[in-house]
């Protein structure tokens, strides 16, 4: 221990150096003759006890210990006073500090204090100890961590990990695809004890477990086996299942190709980050091997318009359950098992959203609408395919209750316009409108002409044309395919109608805009 005794008396000051250390040969005691002194000394120099008297000038012994405690809360102060002076040690005790010792000092007392004191200095050095402890641990986890990274990235070989790896005869690569969790506790939960029980099944292993900022929801580990006798793959099922049981939840399991010590290990993690992708489909709740990963096909995204236009007419048709299964066959997988890389899928899924928003912009309000577009852009953050199926059949649903209400907002005619652009594609008879919306067909006919400026029959021909446009932007869309796709059978009449609203041919339009991408591109 080092201890420091102040007072600005010398001959109290020796005394007291003399009877302390008599009772503590072992320990160091410093002599200091007023506060300041004290506190220039504690600045660079670890104390352990003081004892101060509580009459000083300049600075008492209840502003010292006030000052002490405050940059080292765990010291021991103990005040040293005359009878007189006790309510000034009361105030002391209330600040902090460890006890008093009334004038003159007895031996017996001071004993008393002293092996008291020192019992408690030793209690919160421990405490401190196993503070910095975890403190060390921590931080050197984080940085083993960081060199299995670079590791793994071939940055350094596995000799400059010397003292961090074990001796091993074959290692792998592990993901682990946890189950979507609302709540973080839970999640952190799950992860602690994924851990410990790799740990536990893997007992002939060094696990090293760390989560991958490409995916919240992948605890990636490296297992080193020490000894080969255990089928690791046999090892991860029993993992699984026991996750199943705890959880009730089918966790993903994506490993590796084995690898034996010295290898190089840059290519095969390369290799496994790109396959981590595969967790995002499943199969759930089964060993997954990077051999079985699943052919990756192009995404059309042509029909995304049309989908759109689609599912915004089913929500305002009112048919129920219409809208939900044009977007489950949307996110169907294929018979063939082919999927879509899943970025990809959850890029085009949000814009087929935003695309039937922007559809429904009249029958939302402002606010409204901003809070759809924000849970639309949610659904990048899906973490696996069953996820991105329920957050999008839900926001559908979301969606279709919000246009459900601004749909009752709109007049007849209104609702009569909406219904034309969305069904322009087919066949909108003047009778067939006018008994939808409960009017005469003399008196819906001239109704719509006073709302839009314009008859039925120009109205829907321009809306045609303006959708064939927009087709027209396709590559690979043939004439006849895209007269077909706004309702026009008849391509020789389509092309007429087209040559009456622009000026020229369907192929002369087409031709001029093909030279205009190409000047745009410098081509």
């Amino acid at each position: 221990m080092r201890m420091v005794v102040v007072d600005d008396e010398p001959r109290q000051r020796k005394g007291l150096v003399e009877l302390i250390r008599r009772l503590r040969a072992e320990d160091e005691v410093l002599a200091m003759k007023d506060g300041e002194q004290v506190l220039q000394y504690v600045r660079d120099k670890e104390v352990d006890i003081v004892f101060s008297d509580i009459r000083m000038p300049r600075m008492n012994g209840l502003e010292l210990s006030k000052e002490l405690l405050a940059a080292r809360p765990d010291m021991i102060v103990i005040l040293v006073s005359v009878y007189a002076d006790f309510e000034y040690a009361r105030k002391a005790l209330e600040l902090g500090a460890f006890g008093y010792l009334l004038k003159p000092i007895a031996v017996d007392e001071l004993k008393r204090i002293l092996e008291k004191a020192v019992e408690k200095r030793l209690e919160r050095r421990e405490q401190a100890f196993s503070a910095d402890r975890e403190k060390l641990a921590s931080a050197l986890g984080v940085y083993q961590e960081h060199l299995l990274r670079k590791w793994l990235g071939g940055e350094i070989g596995e000799e400059e990990l010397e003292g961090y790896l074990p001796e091993y005869r074959r290692g792998y690569l592990l993901d682990v695809a946890l189950p979507v969790m609302e709540e973080k506790g839970i999640r952190e939960e799950l992860g602690e004890n994924m851990t410990l029980w790799l740990k536990q099944y893997f007992c002939t292993a060094q696990v090293f477990p760390f989560w991958e900022d490409r995916n919240g929801n992948i605890l990636t580990a490296l297992i080193l086996l020490t000894d080969e006798r255990s089928d690791f793959r046999m090892t991860a099922e029993r993992f699984l299942r026991s996750m199943k049981r705890e959880y009730g939840e089918e966790v993903s399991v994506l490993v590796s190709k084995g690898f034996r010590a010295g290898a190089e290990l840059a290519d095969i993690w390369t290799e496994f980050q790109q396959t981590a992708e595969m967790l995002f489909y499943g199969p759930y709740g089964q060993v997954i091997d990077p051999e079985n990963r699943p052919v990756y096909r192009e995404y059309q995204n042509s029909g995304i318009m049309e989908l759109s236009r689609d599912i915004r007419a089913s929500l305002l048709s009112g048919e129920e359950g219409r809208g939900q299964a044009e977007l489950n066959a949307y996110l169907a997988l294929p018979e063939d098992g082919s999927v879509v890389r899943p970025d990809v899928l959850k890029e085009m899924t949000v814009n087929l959203f935003l695309q039937v928003l922007e559809g429904l912009g009249e029958f939302l309000e402002e606010e409204e609408r901003g809070g759809l577009v924000e849970e639309c852009l949610k659904l990048k953050g899906c973490t696996g395919y069953r996820n991105l199926k329920e957050e999008s059949s839900a926001l559908l649903e979301r969606i279709r209750e919000a246009a459900g209400r601004g749909q009752l907002c709109l007049s007849p005619m209104q609702q009569a316009v909406r219904y034309i652009e969305e069904h322009y594609m087919q066949d909108l008879s003047l009778n067939t409108l006018a008994e939808r919306y409960h009017y005469s067909p003399n008196y819906f006919s001239s109704t719509f002409k006073a709302f839009t400026g314009e008859n039925l029959i120009s109205y829907v021909n321009r809306l045609r044309m303006e959708k064939a446009v927009e087709y027209m932007s396709v590559q690979g869309m043939k004439n006849q395919e895209i007269a077909g796709r706004v309702g026009i059978a008849d391509y020789k009449y389509f092309n007429k109608l087209f040559k009456r609203h622009y000026g020229m041919s369907v192929q002369e339009y087409r031709s001029r805009l093909l030279k205009e991408r190409k000047e745009g591109n410098g081509t």
